[in-house]
């Protein structure tokens, strides 16, 4: 799942990536899945791959990739 986001110097978003988002971008693909189910311990502030847990059942844990990538500037 990739995420384009605005980010700063050293690669620091402006804003951040949380659960809500993950969630909305899963609806979209198909997938109906509570925010709370998803096991993210503070927003994802940071451009890169991040590896996110989703408590499906009490005892089933998915786990998939997150790509957040910089957006392009138009200079």
């Amino acid at each position: 799942m990739n995420f384009t986001r605005k980010a700063g110097e050293g690669d620091h978003l402006f804003g951040s990536v949380t659960s809500s988002d993950i969630a909305a971008e899963l609806t979209k693909k198909g997938f109906d899945i509570d925010r709370r189910k998803i096991q993210l311990h503070e927003p994802l502030k940071q451009l890169g791959d991040f590896t996110i847990a989703v408590k499906l059942h009490r005892e089933v844990t998915a786990h998939f990739k997150v790509v957040i990538e910089k957006e392009a500037v138009a200079e």
